[in-house]
């Protein structure tokens, strides 16, 4: 796990996660990860928290109209994957089990927050919770998932 000397600050957090987006775009362009193209928002070591800002685009699209749910699965695994890698100091964290429960429909080309939190760090696996919510909403929740992700040191 990562265990620094000193308590994590905000700072060296936000730090971290931006150095995995980096990795993410040098070393695979063309994982569908740099397609989600997430932001930090805000980040919190005590609660292990952190909330990704991403605009859906019109390719997202199913045939309803809105955003197709297997983006939104996946906006959810990767915001708790990134978090339970950079926590954890895994070298890898493939999903295990992704539960994830569609509550309302997200519109194309709108602003949404996604918030990922570990619950539970140990040493062989990382449990985690994730909702999406509109940025223009941010107290209704659209979607939300339960992951659980093994670490591969």
């Amino acid at each position: 796990m990562n265990q620094p000397s000193e308590p994590l600050t905000r700072e060296a957090m936000e730090a971290g996660l931006n150095a995995y987006f980096e990795h993410f775009r040098r070393d695979y362009p063309d994982c569908i990860n740099n397609m989600l193209d997430l932001s930090i928002r805000s980040c919190d070591p005590v609660s292990r928290t952190v909330v990704f800002r991403a605009h859906t685009k019109p390719w997202m699209s199913n045939s309803t109209g809105v955003v197709h749910g297997g983006i939104l699965s996946t906006y959810l695994d990767y915001a708790m994957g990134m978090l339970c890698h950079f926590l954890s100091g895994a070298s890898a964290d493939p999903s295990i089990h992704l539960d994830t429960d569609f509550l309302r429909p997200v519109s194309l080309d709108e602003p949404i927050l996604i918030r990922a939190t570990v619950t539970k760090l140990g040493s062989r696996v990382c449990f985690a919770e994730s909702s999406i919510r509109s940025e223009n909403a941010p107290d209704i929740p659209l979607a939300t998932a339960l992951g659980t992700y093994c670490i591969i040191s």
